[in-house]
């Protein structure tokens, strides 16, 4: 079994890592509730491949420490990779870096059925992600796989709860609600930043709010939506954007066919 070790620099982020494994705990817990019909197991298998597989979390003592009541170890969390699939992953900040004019929409659109259809299942079961930015969004290329990962900002729904960090780099990714003093953030704030992620990967840019002319006008029309400012405005159910995705990309390309992402 191959296996990721997540450790944090210092022990004062382990809040960070906690929040990590109470979010896979909620994951799996609704994976029980899911799997005692077949319709149900079916659904959370193929969503629970949009997210890492948690296997535990442990408290690792410092080295050399004699007090246990006042040892300040670190929580690790651990996941396992997926079989097969050990290596040829990439962030979106790698794709961009190697489609320096962006992606083309057949290709965009793959992408973000991989990361609704993560968001689908989070928000199923009751955790929002916030901070869906481009180093937190892994793709398999050969395998068209997708996988969310770092939930270490990750919070329950409608939760008063400000953001424990926020990476300056993408801070134009982030809606104002998250943003703002009271940190509450809603489903629809996933959506909003995966819609980011999306005009990012097809050549666009989020900090001067630029979508590329070249993009569809149907698929334009979805990107504005989920990219309102006021959460109201937005799609609030990741399945409602995930379906109408669906239709507008098979009106305009024709039934599903596999497009291939090279990186090499």
């Amino acid at each position: 079994l191959s296996v990721i070790i997540k450790i944090p620099h210092d022990h004062t982020d382990n809040d960070l890592m906690e929040r990590e494994a109470k979010a896979f705990k909620a994951f799996n817990k609704k994976t029980k509730e899911l799997c005692i019909d077949d319709g149900g197991r079916e659904f959370a298998k193929k969503f629970l491949l949009r997210l890492p597989c948690f296997l535990e979390s442990v408290n690792l003592e410092e080295p050399g420490s004699s007090n246990k009541s006042s040892n300040k170890g670190k929580v690790v969390n651990i996941f396992s990779k997926l079989s097969g699939l050990e290596s040829g992953w990439y962030s979106l900040k790698e794709i961009r870096k190697h489609y320096k004019e962006g992606i083309n929409t057949r290709i965009m659109a793959f992408v973000w059925n991989r990361i609704l259809e993560g968001l689908t299942f989070s928000h199923a079961s009751g955790v929002i992600h916030r901070a869906i930015t481009p180093n937190h969004i892994l793709i398999h290329a050969e395998g068209h796989y997708g996988n969310i990962i770092d939930w270490t900002a990750s919070c329950n729904i409608n939760e008063l709860d400000c953001v424990p960090y926020i990476d300056d780099r993408y801070l134009s990714y982030f809606p104002d609600e998250i943003l703002n003093k009271t940190g509450k953030a809603f489903p629809s704030s996933d959506i909003y930043m995966s819609a980011w992620c999306m005009v990012y990967l097809l050549g666009g840019d989020p900090k001067q709010k630029f979508i590329p002319d070249t993009v569809e006008k149907p698929i334009r029309a979805l990107l504005n939506m989920c990219l309102q400012p006021k959460p109201k405005l937005r799609p609030k159910n990741t399945q409602v954007v995930y379906s109408e995705f669906k239709e507008i990309t098979e009106d305009i390309f024709g039934p599903k066919r596999f497009v291939e992402l090279q990186m090499s």
